[in-house]
């Protein structure tokens, strides 16, 4: 289930709310907007590497084969996400939120770990990371992107992946599908 906006400022405030250092706030608001954004799981998001944001013609898109998958992603970002990413504290430059120790698995579980206190702050319900990569599909969807556009967006190998998971907010898919049905009723004879 996608958060609802007044979830995401809530979960944003807490992010500087909760009993983090500076450097550790700045790290886990930069995850949140990036998942939001992008569409990347934790474990994507938090091994994401400085190449792999991009910049032309004034604008920035993540390119990553994601991890689970090895399905690429090609997506673009608000600027305002990008900088916030940008701005992350990190001693690794490889990286932008990954130290490079460990594995990309443990990043993600401290992240979690961090996310777990987020939540609780923001006193959201069923918090969990998956749920930003739900927003960003969803509010697509809500704007009548294709969904197999936000299946490429998500990096789903299969349609019927993005499909089984999304099929509800598919607001291109129902508009079309409602037309047709109303076109064909008007072709028939009502019996009233």
């Amino acid at each position: 289930m996608p958060y609802e906006p007044e979830e995401m400022k809530s979960i944003i405030a807490a992010c500087s709310e909760c009993e983090f250092t500076e450097y550790r706030a700045k790290r886990v608001r930069a995850l949140v907007l990036i998942m939001r954004h992008s569409g990347l799981s934790i474990i994507d998001a938090a091994s994401l590497t400085r190449e792999e944001l991009q910049f032309a013609n004034g604008e920035y898109t993540v390119v990553r084969r994601r991890l689970k998958t090895g399905t690429l992603v090609n997506n673009p970002i608000p600027n305002e996400i990008a900088a916030e990413l940008l701005a992350a504290p990190n001693s690794n430059p490889k990286y932008f939120l990954w130290s490079g120790k460990g594995t990309e698995k443990s990043i993600a579980g401290k992240f979690t770990n961090d996310l777990q206190k987020v939540f609780a702050k923001a006193e959201i319900k069923d918090g969990h990371p998956h749920r930003f990569r739900d927003t960003a599909a969803v509010e697509l969807l809500k704007a009548g992107v294709d969904i197999r556009e936000v299946q490429k967006f998500l990096g789903h190998k299969s349609l019927a992946t993005t499909e089984k998971y999304y099929a509800p907010w598919n607001k291109r898919q129902q508009d079309i599908f409602g037309a047709k049905i109303k076109a064909a009723q008007q072709t028939m004879e009502l019996h009233v």
